[in-house]
């Protein structure tokens, strides 16, 4: 099962099944695996520093904080 979000596989993206539009919660709206274990270590190993510097910031984001 997909981990969520957009992925590619094979050079083709691929996006989670909606299960429940009027869900609250992602896990209950969207069609991925709840990860534990092993899974979810390697999910945390990916989102280091050079991820995150891949993320570009948000115009305006930091508008109105002192």
């Amino acid at each position: 099962m997909p981990l969520g979000g957009q992925f590619s596989v094979g050079g083709n993206s691929v996006h989670p099944a909606l299960k429940d539009p009027q869900a609250y919660w992602p896990l209950e709206r969207w069609g991925v695996a709840h990860l534990s274990g092993d899974r979810l270590a390697a999910l945390r190993r990916v989102f280091d520093e050079e991820f995150w510097s891949t993320v570009p910031a948000l115009e305006g984001g930091c508008a109105g904080l002192p």
